[in-house]
Order: C-alpha cells, then structure tokens, then sequence
C-alpha cells in the first residue's frame, strides 16, 4: 500500500498538482506577504477545506465507476437537518453522547437511502446518472423544505467537536476528510468491489461480458457517495452549528472541479483519491489568495467563481489542447526530404511516376526507443488492388497512417499521383487523392447516406451552404458509380455491416479519391457480403482506374483478389511483386516468418459416449432463434456456422446468462439452467470469448494485468485482493499463451490484436471453464496468431473443455470441430458429423444458401 502510495505522488498528474500547490502558496504570500503566510489563514483554509473535501470524494467515487451524483450537497443538508433535529429534541438533556450517536447514525442512514435511490435509478432503471441525480437532489430539496417548513434547524452545540476541535494543530474535521480518503484508497486498491469499479467505468459492455456484476458494483458507488455527503452534513452543522436546505449552492461545481483537477476521468475507470485531496488543497489555496489578494474589490466573489469555472474547463480540455498542440508539432517538423530552412508549399508536382498511384519510399518511424517501421516502402500501380500484409503489429498500421498523415515519418517520402508531399497532413494526403477506411469506417450513424457522402464532398465543393439538391446529387452519383442500390435517404444506422462499407467507399469516391486503402473490409461480413464488395472493388479497379490497398489476414481471400501484395514483418517490408507468386502456404511463411502447420488435428474420443454437458432443448429467444435442440459434451469442440443474423451469436449469448429464453429450456449436467446474467453463467463454469474483442472484451484503459485478472477477481480472491498472487497468475498467463510483452503492467493498448485475443482468452482460462463458448475467436487476427489459438482449442478439448464454436470461417469448422451446426434464420438447418463433412457442402451452407 506504501509503495502504491509512493507511485501515486509520483505520477504526472500529482507531481504537477503539488508544483502547483507550491508556486500557489509563493505567489499569494509575495503578493500578501502580511495576510496570507499566517497560521490563522491557513488554519482557516484547512477548516474550510472540510466541508468541500468529503464532497470532492463522493463525486470522485461515482466518476471512476463512470457516473456522476449531482445530489451530494442536498443529501448533505438534509442528513445535517436529520442530525440537528434529533439533537434539538433532546437539548433539554444536554445531548447525551446515546443521543449523539444515534444523531449519527440517522444521517449516515440518511445518505445511503439517498445513494440507494440513485444507485437504483442509475444502474436498474438505466436513467442517466446527470438527470438521475438532478432529479433526486430537486426531490430531497423539496422533502428537507417540507420537513424543516423551510427554516434553520440548529445544532445545539453537540458538534462542535467537529467543526472547531484540532487534533494537535491540524483541524478535527480535515483529519475526517484525509482518514475518509486514506479508507477509500485502500478499498478502491485492495478490494474485490473496488477492482471492479474501475473496470465497470472502464467499459461497462466488457465488464458485463466479463462476468462482473455491473450493476451491483454501480449500486454500491451511489452508496458510499450517500454516505459521505452525509458525513459532509455533518461537517457543516459542526461549523456552522445549523443546518437548511439553502446551504452550499455552488459547491456541486467546486467539488466536480476537485475531482477532475486530481485526475478523476469524467468518463469513467480512471483516477486515484488521494491525488483528489491534492487537487482539493490547490482549489482551496485559489481560493483565498483571491479572497485575499482583492478582498477590497466588489468582484472577488465573481473573479473566484469565474477562475474556479475556468480552471475546470481548462482541467478538461487539456487532453484535446495537448492533442492538437502535439498534431501541429508534428506537421510542422519537416520530414527527411525537406531541409529545415525550407518553407515547402503542401504539395510539389514532379514528373509522374508512369501508372504509379501511390508510393510510400523508404519510410522509418520510431515511438521512443521502439522502432514501427525501417526503411519501408510500398508502391502501388494505377488501377490495381494491393494487398498490405503483416501479422498484428508488424507496422501495416504505422505504414497506413504515415501514408496519410496521422503519423510523420522520421525518414522517407510519400508520393501520391506523381505528387510528393513535402509536408504530410492528413488534409494534404487527402486533397492529393488518398482515403483511408478504417475497420470503425467512422460513418455518423444518425446522418443518412446522402449526408454522409455530402459531409465528405464539401470539402472540395465550392459554397459552404448545406445544398439538399447538390448533396443528393453527389450522393447519387458515387452510389451508381458503385453500381448498388441503396436508399440515399436512409439512416447509416439502419444499414446492415456491408452496406456501410459501401457507403465508405462511396464517401471515398465523392473525394475525387484516387487510391483507397482499407482496413480489414471483409471482417464482418458473410461470404455473400464479401463476393459483392471484391466485385465493386475489381470493377472499380478495372473500369474507372481506382487504386485499393486491401489489407487483410484472410489469406485465401488476399491469393483471390489482390494484383500485387507487399508483406511487413518487424516493421521491415520482407516480401513484394505480384500476388500470383506466392501461394498461401508461403504468405503465412513471409508474414510470420516461420512455416505455418494447418490447423487439422485428429478427431477427439473423450465425448463419446459421455452424457451432454449442455443442452438445448426446443429453446427460443425472441429476435434470435427458435427450436433450438442441440447437446454438448467434454471434450467436444462444437461449431455453429451460418451466416450474420442467423441465429449464431444469440445462441451463444443465451448460454451465457445474456440473452434470456422465451421458451424451452437449457440444461446443465441434466440439470434446468435459467442464468440470469454473466455473473450466474460464471458460477456454472460457463466462458465466453466475445466477436468484438476491443468493446466486448478488452478494457482499454487498463493494463494487461488487470484486463487479465477482470474475470478470475471473485473466483480467486476474497473480498481484499492478493495483488502479488494476482500478479503471478498475470504471469503465468503471458508465459503460457506467449503474449509478446515486457510487462504485464503495461497498457492493453500496447499489445497487437492477436496478443489482445490472447488475453481475452487467458481471462477466462484463469477461472478454469468447464464450459467455453468462442465466438469468432480469430476474427482480425493474423496467421500466426490463429495457429496458436487452433492449438489452444484442440488442447482444451483434449482436457475435457467443453467447448462451443460460433464462426464463419469454412476451415475452422472442418479442421477444429468433431461436429457442426448451420444455422439460418434463426433454426438450425443442418447438423454434420466429422465422417460426412467431406461429403457436405459446408461452404454453401455458412454463406447461407439452403437450396
């Protein structure tokens, strides 16, 4: 605890808070010397710093779980009017200390019944915890006003123990606020309901899929936020020795501003309390050297209140000031081919490069000490399709963005339709004709598809006013360019997932786009989806002499499509020239730089015979599926194929306590399962591997320790956690699963995707599943990685893992699977044997073809 303690100060954010809260104390005692360096003042500052302190917590606790309550300072009033009125109904007796106590205990109870009800209203009713507790503050208001028939309602005397009393010289109630905080850290750092917290507000999707009771841990914030306003209430009756429902107005703001200045994250998982004291220390100083300093002025007040609204306002934009500060610095560091006394014009017309669309030349990038990218280089020609392979973080990334400006190189040049961009910006690389789609494809989904397009098209078009007619215009012809059909007038929102690709590509074409690259296009579409966009990419391609950078890890889709490949390992281009020189085998060879085994294995034995572990039983989820029956056994490797929407992914949610039943029934061991949640389904020995690892599965924010340990915290752990045991497990992990990185305490962020799908497995791998369903475990990952996750499968098997496959992907269902399900349209259409998928046609059942 100590040495979290050490690091803590030692963090930017508390280092710079405390330089902060020195040169404050200099400056003030320079401009006052004979006011403000006294002890009288600072002895008052800290009696003031009491009664926002508690305040500044309890806001802070419901930030990390990604909340806010806006009631702290009604709930504190009215537990100081619940206070003082039991001790005023016994002042006769002189408030004897049975008296004081349960005086005590009727406030704290006070603020839990109120954190109670946001907690109910935030995380059960999911109202948004802004007007969730707006609402709840308005309501204890107009109760305390009721209550108190709007008058003051004193404290007797009974605590002025606490409002005026100090312990040696430090003030009673600033050693309640620092020991709160002191209680808090350690449960936020040692506790099982802390760790979840954190992770709750990290990503409450992962969290949920990561069988942490979400809305349990949410509950218990708004609890201990009650609790602490309450303590507040307290406070102020002590100081003031009188409680009423008009106190404290403006101190929702300042103790949201304590929070966000010691580093509370408004948006949830991040934060550390005791950096919050610090930040509550700074504030105070503010403060009263303005009170200080213009005590004679007429506007003190204003000028505090203003600078107090500044400062939070500062607090917050600093990650986008510091964002675009560092985007300006790098576009105006000229790159290797521009001597640094040059003034380059954005772009310089050479003599074109004959039939070349883009050429990125000998291009190095380093972040710190880690080389991204050495010496690179790719060349695409006009009018063709190029694939840009590399196993996850080889640098195909760092080389894309390079490419279009969002990084800058340290060496080399980039050159886009026999234009060299002397300074690489994003705008620059576009308005030269390059566009890049990412795998998000960073549509806006509430806009239609016109708008979309138009938004894109604006930048070239001469008049800034909105058009309508110009807009459908410019949308209808990049659609039919496309030679699709798809409504300009519906939401992006509505569309399915192939759609909006096309619609990206549309948006690209409205650009005047003369190379387009793309991110893992095909990733999350079916077979169909996929042979209708390679058709609008060749005829692109061929007929309007459009240049694609398709980067892909599917290799047999890559040997189909691409003319030219160029292949990136360890940030080095290892391989280039034309596709049809290489086949799959040798693809995977130069991506990994090691002979790829299949990923066939033997058919396993230890299910036959067995009883079912799972079974469906004529089970139905509404929008999902319907007369389900199916049985699964140890050892077994199950696979669900068919295509999106058929039915797949339900199935598997529904075994996971997420989806419930509308009729039938799952049975476990023989036994009816009716999971209610994730946290139920845990607890039965069930695992889920999730499609979409980076919002379903991975938080983040969180280092590669913690997003390993986010499922196994409850099933090893007690209620305080054993962070050295904890850290072994991490270990082990990372050993076991070959995760490449130096520490298990570094970011998540850090690793590559088929490292990320690692963890997500090695997270569940930690509770030891009886039971794991994978739901399209290799999506997005690279060959090497889907080798050691095929391994991965077949050896949890042989274990006797009972595992459920959910892919799309033909091999893994005939080289993993000892059985088969196809599922259409909610039913399951086809169930086949290891001994007949020879003789079956798999591939036409997946894509969703049943005649």
């Amino acid at each position: 605890m100590i040495q979290q303690l050490r690091k803590d100060f030692l963090a930017d954010r508390s280092f710079g808070l405390f330089a902060v809260v020195v040169a404050l104390i200099a400056i003030f005692s320079i401009l006052e010397p004979g006011t403000f360096p006294t002890g009288p003042n600072f002895e008052s500052m800290a009696f003031q710093m009491s009664e926002i302190g508690l305040l500044a917590l309890a806001i802070a606790v419901t930030m990390i779980g990604g909340g806010i309550d806006l009631s702290v300072v009604a709930t504190g009033n009215l537990a100081g009017i619940v206070a003082g009125s039991i001790v005023t109904a016994h002042a006769a007796d002189g408030t004897p200390p049975g008296v004081l106590v349960l005086s005590i205990v009727a406030a704290i109870a006070t603020g839990l019944v109120v954190g109670l009800i946001n907690g109910v209203l935030v995380a059960h009713i999911n109202i948004h915890p802004i007007l969730a507790t707006l609402a709840s503050s308005t309501i204890v208001l107009g109760f305390a006003t009721a209550v108190t028939n709007a008058s003051t309602v004193f404290g007797q005397g009974a605590y002025s123990w606490l409002g005026s009393e100090t312990i040696w010289v430090v003030p009673v109630p600033l050693v309640v606020v620092f020991l709160a905080g002191l209680v808090l850290t350690f449960v936020l750092r040692s506790s099982r309901l802390g760790f979840r917290l954190y992770l709750s507000g990290s990503n409450p999707i992962a969290a949920s899929f990561s069988a942490i009771p979400v809305r349990r841990t949410i509950l218990a914030s708004y609890l201990l936020s009650g609790a602490l306003a309450a303590m507040s209430g307290l406070i102020v009756l002590g100081r003031t020795d009188a409680a009423n429902v008009d106190f404290g107005g403006s101190f929702v703001l300042l103790a949201i501003l304590v929070a966000v200045l010691g580093g509370i994250n408004p948006y949830g998982g991040e934060g550390r309390l005791l950096v919050v004291l610090l930040g509550l220390v700074a504030v105070q100083l503010l403060s009263t050297g303005i009170n200080t300093v213009f005590s004679e002025q007429s506007g003190s007040n204003f000028l505090k209140e203003a600078s107090w609204g500044l400062l939070l306002l500062v607090t917050l934009a600093a990650p986008a000031i510091r964002s675009v500060v560092s985007r300006r610095s790098r576009t105006s560091t000229p790159t290797a081919n521009v001597s640094a006394t040059e003034t380059p014009s954005t772009t310089e017309t050479l003599e074109p490069s004959e039939g070349i669309a883009l050429r990125v030349s000998n291009v190095s990038k380093s972040f710190g000490a880690v080389a991204a990218l050495t010496d690179a280089s790719l060349t695409v020609r006009t009018g063709t399709i190029h694939a840009l392979m590399g196993e996850n973080g080889s640098g195909k990334s760092t080389l894309t963005k390079v490419a279009s400006g969002v990084h800058t190189a340290d060496t080399g040049t980039v050159e886009i339709a026999g234009k060299v961009l002397n300074r690489v910006t994003p705008k620059a690389s576009s308005t030269a004709g390059l566009e890049v789609i990412y795998q998000d494809l960073a549509l806006f989904p509430h806009l239609t598809v016109a708008e979309n397009i138009y938004l894109a098209a604006d930048r070239a078009l001469p008049s800034k006013k909105m058009k309508w007619g110009e807009a459908n215009r410019l949308a209808r012809e990049s659609i039919d360019t496309l030679d699709v059909e798809i409504p300009l007038e519906e939401l992006v929102a509505d569309l399915p997932v192939a759609q909006k690709q096309l619609v990206a590509i549309a948006r690209a074409l409205s650009t005047n786009a003369k190379v387009i690259i793309m991110d893992e296009p095909t990733a999350a579409l079916t077979p169909a989806e996929i042979t209708q966009l390679i058709g609008v990419v060749r005829n692109l391609a061929t007929n309007d002499g459009i240049s694609f950078v398709f980067i892909s890890h599917k290799l047999e889709e890559v040997t189909s499509l691409a003319d030219d490949v160029t292949i990136i390992r360890d940030g080095k281009v290892v391989a280039a020239g034309p596709c049809a020189d290489y086949d799959i085998a040798e693809l995977a060879r130069q991506m990994s730089g090691r002979d790829i085994s299949a990923a066939a294995r033997t058919r396993t034995t230890t299910a036959d015979g067995s009883k079912p572990v799972v079974e469906f039983q004529n089970a139905s989820v509404k929008g999902g599926f319907e007369g389900v029956s199916l049985e699964l056994r140890a050892g077994e490797v199950l696979g669900v194929g068919g295509p999106l929407g058929s039915g797949r992914r339900s199935l598997a949610l529904s075994l996971f306590g997420l989806l419930p039943l509308e009729q039938g029934s799952i049975l476990i061991d023989g036994q009816e399962f009716k999971p209610r949640n994730s946290v139920e389904a845990q607890r039965a020995g069930i695992a889920l591997v999730p499609e979409d690892r980076r919002t379903e599965g991975l938080f983040m924010s969180r280092s590669i320790g913690d997003n390993l340990s986010a499922a196994s915290i409850g099933h090893h752990d007690g209620r305080l956690l054993d962070h050295s045991a904890t850290a072994e497990r991490s270990k082990e992990s990372i050993k076991s699963l070959e995760i490449k990185t130096s520490n298990h305490q570094n970011l998540i962020t850090t690793l590559s995707g088929g490292n990320q799908q690692r963890v997500v497995l090695g997270k569940w791998l930690q509770t030891k599943p009886r039971i794991l369903i994978l739901d399209r475990p290799t999506v997005g990952v690279d060959v090497g990685s889907k080798e050691g996750i095929y391994k991965l499968v077949a050896q949890l098997a042989a274990e006797g893992v009972a595992i459920l496959l959910v892919t799309d992907e033909l091999d893994e269902l005939e080289n993993l699977c000892d059985r088969a399900v196809v599922m259409n349209s909610g039913r399951i259409i086809e169930q086949v044997s290891f001994e007949d998928f020879e003789t079956t046609d798999l591939r036409s059942l997946v894509a969703g073809k049943t005649a």
